[in-house]
């Protein structure tokens, strides 16, 4: 990849670096900084664009992002990045850098304001490799940088000062709030797994299933003879009415064969299975 790397860096840097860091504290607004989940788990040989975005309720002077990609696995590219139509209209002066490998850092500084809002900062396309396992949850995750230096929106306060943004590593899997539960943004009193819906059914199927407290969630997804043929989720979930779809593909991306299967729900010491019926 061939990035330009403008002379105005070391003077980003010490700007960046000069004011004192602080998390915002308002308990009804959350700067955050967001990187789109994957619709369904990465395959091998696959490319996928994702969205670097974020909503800010003050105005912006600058903006440091390093983004690690590789963790735990590495067969993965960062083809390119480009910069978002949302930031050309701003004066800024920008750079990226790829080192150490497996990590980005996307650096803004602009000679205006950048104003409160939410906005698309950068777009990255990636490519897995063939020796990539969509069974292994690899998410896009901060990192500090040597100097010490991590995530950050710098104000346009009349004294600057950085902002470190509320983020939380994408997932896998999109895995959605149940819109049909008619009760979103309710905490479940228990934790349960409903029957998927349809079923029988032909290529694609949504379990529906409740968290009565955030952590780690895992359902997995075996054959009648007990083997295992796909990790659908596990990852870190918030408390709620959850839905997720199941595409019939096993974890390697192949179409499984008709026939009965079974699905697990394992959540907070929780867990409980039921059957469905892939027809084709």
């Amino acid at each position: 990849m061939k990035y330009k790397l403008f002379s105005i860096i070391i003077f980003i840097f010490a700007f960046f670096t000069s004011g004192s860091l602080y998390a915002q504290t308002d308990p009804g607004i959350r700067d955050t900084l967001f990187v789109d989940r994957v619709n369904g788990r990465l395959q091998p040989n696959t490319s996928v664009v994702t969205y670097v975005w974020g909503y800010h309720d003050e105005g912006l002077g600058g903006i440091s992002i390093p983004l690690k990609y590789k963790n735990p696995q590495t067969d993965v590219t960062l083809d390119s990045i480009r910069f978002h139509p949302d930031m050309n209209s701003i004066s800024l002066k920008d750079s990226i850098r790829d080192e150490p490998a497996g990590t980005v850092t996307v650096v803004f500084i602009s000679f205006g304001v950048i104003p409160a809002g939410v906005d698309t900062f950068v777009i990255l396309y990636f490519t897995s490799g063939p020796s990539w396992d969509p069974a292994v949850h690899n998410p896009i995750d901060t990192f500090s940088l040597p100097s010490g230096k991590s995530l950050s929106y710098t104000d346009t306060s009349a004294s600057p000062q950085d902002i470190t943004p509320h983020y939380d590593p994408p997932g896998n899997l999109d895995v959605k709030d149940d819109p049909s539960s008619g009760v979103v943004g309710i905490i479940p009193k228990t934790f349960s797994l409903s029957q998927n819906f349809p079923n029988p059914f032909n290529t694609e199927t949504v379990i529906t299933f409740s968290l009565s407290r955030s952590g780690n969630v895992k359902i997995e997804i075996f054959n009648i003879l007990g083997q295992k043929v796909r990790d659908l989720v596990d990852e870190e979930l918030s408390a709620g009415y959850k839905q997720v779809v199941w595409d019939g593909r096993d974890n390697a991306g192949k179409t499984v064969a008709s026939g009965v299967y079974l699905y697990q729900l394992k959540a907070g010491g929780f867990t409980e299975a039921k059957r469905m019926i892939l027809l084709k």
